[in-house]
């Protein structure tokens, strides 16, 4: 009566990993590596002004918070990746540094 597809768990979650995750995470990465040098622009522009070199320095601070979030959000991609034993996927990131034979 009803016919139900199946699909393997690895290339949805593969195909999820490099069309979706990997480009949202590495846009982030620039972005955040971006903010990090705006604020670095900002604190040399204003050497004089105490204010604006403030300004610029919580642009840097959150600027590294960002790129440590991306880095969390890689690390816990390769941690699902080698809980599910799954495959990297193709023309993607190698997730699975260590190989475990």
């Amino acid at each position: 009566m009803f016919n139900i597809a199946y699909a393997e768990t690895d290339s949805v979650v593969n195909a999820i990993f490099a069309k979706v995750v990997d480009p949202v995470i590495n846009f982030l990465f620039i972005l955040a590596f971006l903010y990090f040098i705006y604020g670095i622009v900002v604190f040399i522009q204003n050497a004089n002004n105490e204010e604006a070199r403030a300004k610029g320095k919580q642009h840097m601070v959150w600027g590294i918070v960002g790129l440590l979030i991306m880095f969390s959000a890689f690390t816990i991609m390769q941690i699902i990746v080698n809980t599910l034993d799954l495959e990297s996927p193709p023309n993607g990131p190698n997730y699975r540094q260590i190989d475990q034979n």
